[in-house]
């Protein structure tokens, strides 16, 4: 029996590059944990900043965060499906929020995973030297082999 395989994707930052990747390795997959992102944190940033600049009320700015974060579940679900559909099988759905880093690093520990698939997030080279992305620091600190796909620009 092969470890695991984790898949990080989130709506933010999913292309079809990783589904591609995880049809192509079909077979080598016996298990895939699915783990969808959901950078909450951001949404809910942008709300308290459009409350306090007086763009949007606080009970509107509230709205506003109900309604991505509910679309980003549907999301989720869509992207379980489609996952699914790819494999023709079922994965394992893990949903994360807030900051993910830690808890996927220790989800790939207790589940003995043998590697983490996610796309890379593309920022200017100038950035990357001064800023290190989750993925940079699951990679990293991951106790397996962490898969980085470059998305197409």
């Amino acid at each position: 029996m092969n470890n695991p395989t984790m898949a990080v994707f989130s709506p933010i930052r999913w292309s079809h590059e990783l589904i591609d990747y995880l049809e192509r390795h079909r077979e080598e997959l016996e298990t895939l944990i699915a783990v969808y992102v959901v950078e909450a944190d951001i949404v809910r940033h942008w709300a308290r900043t459009w409350s306090a600049e007086g763009w949007v009320g606080q009970e509107a700015g509230r709205t506003v965060v109900e309604t991505i974060l509910a679309d980003f579940e549907q999301r989720a679900d869509a992207f379980f499906q489609r996952v699914e559909r790819a494999l023709g099988k079922p994965v394992r759905r893990v949903v994360l929020t807030g900051d993910f880093v830690p808890r996927v690093l220790a989800l790939a520990k207790a589940e003995q995973v043998g590697r983490i698939v996610m796309v890379r997030r593309v920022r200017p080279r100038w950035l990357r030297r001064w800023m290190q992305t989750e993925g940079e620091r699951i990679a990293r600190e991951a106790c397996c082999e962490v898969v980085s796909i470059e998305p197409e620009r």
